[in-house]
């Protein structure tokens, strides 16, 4: 073994496969870490969650998907909420399913899923609509989040999202940050470190009024 080929496994084995992929320095290092972690069986090892490789491969094959139109959207949306349960598992975050409070014994607030960081906690909407989410779909959401605006971020997960939708989100002084699928996918495929983009997703809201900035995608912000 090369002595750059054991620097990896060392990482590996000190950290763990997932980590030590987020951290690589470049795409050659990402390649080789992956190789070595499917060549020494180390998720099992060292990540609780299994293969975390082969995990990430089914996400993402599974993307399209969330896409289908021959699949009924009740359906579709369902398989939106449980990908994005197993997006968040292998990543070391926890989803706790549909969150409800219910007055009277009727519903009077409900969202797809509550989960925390390190630093923050949310409750999200999944929407795997093909087409884009407008006004009407956001005031519905707003309206969920604001009894718990100093305590909790709205996370607001789908395909597209249309101008007037980003507009009242921003106007709403609301802490609700928007993401697409896209974004999700590009750090599914790079690892990506999740606590710093929630971070900077979430600074570009307080500082920008931007609820959907998508880092590594958009320009950095001043």
């Amino acid at each position: 073994m090369s002595p750059r080929n054991h620097e990896y496994l060392m990482r590996i084995q000190e950290e763990n496969a997932s980590t030590a992929f987020a951290l690589a320095r470049n795409p050659t290092e990402k390649i080789m870490i992956e190789r070595l972690t499917r060549l020494f069986g180390l998720w099992n090892l060292m990540n609780p969650s299994g293969d975390w490789f082969m995990q990430r491969d089914r996400l993402l094959a599974e993307l399209p998907s969330l896409h289908d139109k021959e699949i009924k959207p009740q359906k579709r949306g369902e398989n939106a909420e449980d990908w994005f349960r197993r997006f968040l598992k292998i990543f070391g975050f926890w989803a706790s399913g549909p969150y409800r409070t219910p007055p009277a014994g009727r519903p009077k607030e409900q969202t797809d899923d509550f989960f925390k960081s390190s630093r923050h906690r949310f409750l999200t909407e999944i929407k795997a609509r093909r087409r884009p989410i407008d006004r009407r779909d956001m005031a519905l959401f707003v309206e969920r989040i604001r009894p718990r605006r100093h305590t909790t971020h709205g996370f607001f997960v789908a395909h597209r999202f249309t101008k007037g939708a980003i507009q009242m989100c921003a106007e709403s002084q609301l802490p609700i940050i928007l993401v697409e699928f896209d974004e999700l996918e590009r750090i599914l495929k790079s690892g990506g470190d999740i606590e710093k983009w929630l971070e900077e997703k979430i600074d570009a809201l307080a500082m920008h009024r931007c609820p959907l900035y998508r880092p590594g995608i958009d320009p950095p912000l001043p």
